[in-house]
């Protein structure tokens, strides 16, 4: 008799030992699908973040390096791409290419922190704020999210269809592009100095002349009425009128207003880099820029806090001589001060 049970299939409903086992991060896998795509949003946020700055102020740091502010826009292109290459894809390569970007930038932002030089440059603290408070969560859970589509459990879930994954990845391009367009914009724009109103005009009160009997001032003129006495009468003149010439009233100049010497801070700049004032001139920091910084002597005798945009600092130069300073956030930002007796 034909045995069933020997040949392995008792039940129609029975897996055989050939069929493969399920595993999480199949094609099938909903959350893994979900994990790297919120990964994807993370790493596009951070690389917009760093447009914003690049766009922002980044890019004019030259000195000390000009490839710091390069890094910038180099970061924000790859997070768009590597962004729209984890809608898409679900490969090793392309998970492990964005967490090594993410790795990348949270090196560099801990070592900046911690008066490490990446490319000539250093930062304090969650400065500029508050893009570096949001760059640091999104890029530390961009990397734990990364991290969690290697764990089988969770996987990196499904390859999206292309009628999903097009529109998704158009979406991130389109972004990163009218996102650096609006702020290259929006970083041409420079702040001007705020302007001096000068006092209005003294208009000095018309003064009443009597009517001027000659036309030229100056000039006597005797009035003849001889026309009008009668034949052989003597002729009268009337006594000789010297007018003396009209005086106008001397203009009135309001007196210059005495303030102090402005200093502005825009585009990671001292605009007056060298300044030469004589003894008792206060000079004023006026920050312009787009982020904090401030203004710390290098021989200790005048120091502010961090300045936020808008903010200023002033200190009175009472003895001669030369003190150079920089800015105690950024120390690529260099200045001096010549006071003269």
């Amino acid at each position: 008799m034909f045995n069933r049970r020997a040949v392995g299939y008792e039940d129609t409903s029975m897996t055989y030992a050939h069929d493969p086992v399920p595993r999480a991060g199949q094609d099938g896998d909903t959350v893994g699908t979900a994990v790297r795509l919120a990964a994807a949003a993370a790493v596009l946020v951070g690389g917009l973040v760093h447009l914003q700055l690049y766009f922002d102020g980044y890019r004019n740091l030259v000195p000390p390096d000009p490839n710091l502010g390069r890094s910038f826009l180099l970061n924000g292109i790859a997070s768009a791409v590597i962004a729209a290459s984890l809608v898409f894809r679900r490969d090793m390569l392309v998970r492990l290419a964005a967490a090594g970007l993410l790795a990348g930038t949270l090196v560099a932002f801990v070592l900046t922190r911690n008066e490490v030089e990446v490319l000539g440059f250093t930062e304090r603290g969650f400065n500029p704020a508050p893009q570096a408070l949001l760059t640091l969560v999104v890029e530390i859970l961009g990397l734990l999210l990364i991290a969690a589509t290697f764990v089988p459990a969770i996987g990196a879930g499904r390859n999206l269809p292309l009628v999903a994954a097009l529109p998704a990845a158009a979406a991130i391009l389109l972004v990163t592009v009218i996102g650096s367009a609006l702020w290259a914009r929006t970083g041409t724009e420079t702040t001007a100095a705020p302007t001096t109103t000068a006092a209005p005009a003294t208009t000095a009160a018309p003064s009443t002349a009597a009517p001027a009997v000659t036309s030229a001032p100056g000039t006597t003129t005797a009035t003849s009425v001889a026309a009008s006495q009668p034949p052989g009468a003597a002729t009268t003149v009337a006594p000789t009128t010297t007018v003396a010439p009209a005086t106008a009233a001397p203009a009135t100049t309001a007196p210059a207003a005495s303030g102090p010497t402005v200093v502005s801070i825009v585009d990671f700049a001292f605009e007056e880099q060298t300044l030469t004032i004589p003894v008792g001139t206060t000079v004023e920091w006026v920050n312009n820029d787009a982020f904090a910084h401030s203004v710390v002597a290098e021989d200790g005798s005048f120091a502010s806090e961090n300045m936020a945009p808008g903010a200023t600092f002033s200190f009175t130069f009472t003895t001669p001589g030369e003190f150079a300073y920089i800015c105690g956030i950024h120390p690529s930002m260099l200045g001096t001060i010549v006071v003269t007796g």
